[in-house]
């Protein structure tokens, strides 16, 4: 009997050693799938806010015809169209672009402020305009920038709008270093349209694998902020469809899942410079 029983007890113990390695390994297993599950969808829900954010980013091109308004720059160089240094170059180095992406910025503007520059004044890095026909005066507190249109390009500028005569007003300020100028100087020609800027920002993946979207003010961060984590890179690529509207096709990759391409609009189609002064 007690060499039975002991046979029976090594038994039990070979069947409890083996439930328990099957046990580890199932719940092993299980961990791991709901591991790379929960990773999957992560990155599909950082793609999908990813997407909305660049959407929303693009859609505001929807307020202006103007061309330029809308910059594609490269993470590499991190250098805006004209050569000069990108506004988001000034981040902190964690928060800096990543090399294998690209970098969008938008310039917004309010058309509701539409108005005819009737005259401008240049002096050697700031400049002055007198704005008549806007439905009201633009207040300081809503638009940090404003934009001067003419046939040789478009001057953005500081300051704040000051009423002078019935309808009209005058804005005098430094140009704006940052997505449209490389120096303080704008082009010395007639400037024959206003607008005033909304919001000026650029939205990137960064060095961490973060989508941020900055704000600024040509050089100048006004906010820095984190959108969603565990992206690799965007990739931004415009072109003109057939109907003369700017497309945008978007490639963006996630840490844990395979790549995103979708097509965004530009909303409007961009006009030249001639055109747009013509409206």
């Amino acid at each position: 009997m007690r060499g039975y029983s002991l046979i029976e007890c090594l038994c039990g113990i070979c069947l409890v050693g083996m439930l328990s390695a099957v046990t580890t390994r199932f719940i092993q297993q299980s961990s791991s799938i709901l591991h790379e599950t929960t990773a999957a969808i992560e990155s599909r829900v950082s793609l999908t806010k990813a997407a909305l954010t660049i959407s929303a980013q693009l859609a505001a091109l929807e307020r202006s015809h103007i061309p330029g308004l809308v910059t594609i720059s490269s993470g590499l160089t991190i250098r805006a169209p004209h050569g000069g240094l990108h506004p988001v170059a000034g981040v902190g180095a964690s928060s800096q672009p990543r090399s294998e992406s690209d970098i969008v910025s938008v310039i917004e503007v309010d058309p509701r402020y539409r108005g005819r520059i009737r005259q401008s004044k240049f002096t050697e890095s700031s400049v002055e305009v007198e704005v008549c026909g806007s439905p009201e005066l633009p207040a300081t507190t809503q638009f940090r920038s404003h934009l001067a249109v003419g046939l040789a390009g478009v001057c953005q500028i500081t300051g704040a709008p000051t009423p002078t005569v019935a309808g009209c007003f005058t804005v005098s300020g430094n140009v704006v270093r940052g997505l449209l100028h490389a120096t303080a100087a704008c082009p010395r020609a007639a400037l024959l349209e206003y607008l005033p800027v909304t919001r000026e920002f650029s939205v990137y993946i960064d060095k961490t694998g973060e989508l941020r979207l900055v704000s600024h003010v040509g050089t100048l961060i006004l906010e820095n902020q984190p959108i969603t984590r565990g992206l690799r890179s965007l990739q931004v690529s415009p072109f003109m469809a057939a109907s003369g509207a700017t497309l945008f096709g978007v490639t963006l990759v996630a840490t844990k899942a395979r790549q995103h391409t979708f097509m965004l609009s530009g909303a409007l189609a961009q006009h030249s410079l001639w055109n747009e002064i013509l409206l």
